[in-house]
């Protein structure tokens, strides 16, 4: 794999790292525009994981505005809602492809 190619993966799934829903969706366009899958197509699992994950992130944002589990290190108070989503720990950062 070259660098362009390694830019253009990285690049949306950075933009998907954010708390703007905006960037996330740019970020999960830019991952299902199909491109990479054209071009890896023995990748597509990996491909079709992130987008997943990506749109999992924005109902996360949509419903809270935010990403509840950086409350604490960013020194923000959670709410009651959000604490409920805490410590229920079902976060999508943690979450692991299908074998």
């Amino acid at each position: 794999m070259d660098w362009r190619t390694i830019h253009e993966f990285w690049f949306p799934a950075e933009l998907a790292r954010g708390e703007l829903a905006f960037h996330m969706k740019m970020g999960d366009w830019w991952m299902r525009g199909g491109a990479m899958v054209q071009r890896f197509p023995e990748l597509e699992p990996i491909f079709r994981f992130a987008a997943e994950q990506v749109a999992s992130n924005i109902d996360v944002i949509e419903r809270f505005g935010r990403f509840p589990h950086r409350n604490d290190i960013l020194g923000r108070t959670s709410t009651d809602q959000e604490r409920a989503y805490i410590d229920a720990g079902e976060f999508v950062h943690l979450r692991r492809p299908n074998a």
